[in-house]
């Protein structure tokens, strides 16, 4: 956000409105973190700042444009790296543990709650997993939601015409990518009544 207002460029997107979450909910909006985040890293929180005023006539970046982007920012690959690198080691073992928990089922049809209790939980678990990233081993309560999010983006980039998905192809073999979008489940996750379930 040194040199861009929004993270594909001049106009915001669904990849900020996907880091809201984290980085607003999460971290800005706290009196801790978010004078870190002040202090430590200011051109993310006047990032935060922009997402939620959105006419925010902002000195440093100028208004917010309303048309698509011409092309990727040279930012863009530095971010996904970053990404792909902290979220790939979870989601392998996520998907690992989610496609053990499909193969102990005897058959289930469409519509069977993903969980590991039988619960209606809206962010659903199916138990712990450990996983390394940077030399730090993390254990946490699974997240199959990520799984369901991930499995969106590998449906956006299947749906690509062939030229799209060739330069997709390279961005992701450039940022670490391919691991994360190769995942495969052994069972499609949907969302229905505000629970995942299996397809």
């Amino acid at each position: 956000f040194q040199h861009e207002p929004y993270v594909l460029g001049r106009a915001p997107s669904l990849a900020d409105f996907g880091l809201m979450a984290p980085l607003y909910a999460h971290l800005a909006r706290d009196p801790v973190p978010g004078f870190i985040m002040k202090t430590r890293a200011p051109a993310v929180a006047r990032w935060t700042e922009r997402m939620n005023a959105p006419g925010l006539r902002d000195p440093e970046h100028g208004p917010a444009e309303t048309s698509e982007p011409a092309g990727l920012p040279p930012t863009l690959p530095a971010i996904l790296e970053v990404v792909f690198r902290m979220w790939t080691p979870g989601l392998l073992a996520d998907a690992a543990l989610f496609n053990a928990w499909c193969g102990a089922l005897t058959d289930p049809a469409p519509g069977t709650l993903v969980s590991a209790d039988s619960r209606r939980l809206v962010h659903a678990r199916l138990g712990p997993v450990t996983y390394t990233r940077g030399g730090t081993t993390f254990s946490r309560e699974s997240q199959p939601q990520a799984l369901w999010h991930l499995a969106r983006a590998q449906a956006a980039a299947a749906a690509l015409e062939p030229h799209q998905a060739s330069e997709l192809h390279a961005l992701l073999e450039q940022t670490g990518g391919l691991g994360a979008m190769g995942i495969s489940l052994a069972r499609p996750i949907v969302r229905h009544d505000n629970v995942l379930v299996l397809g």
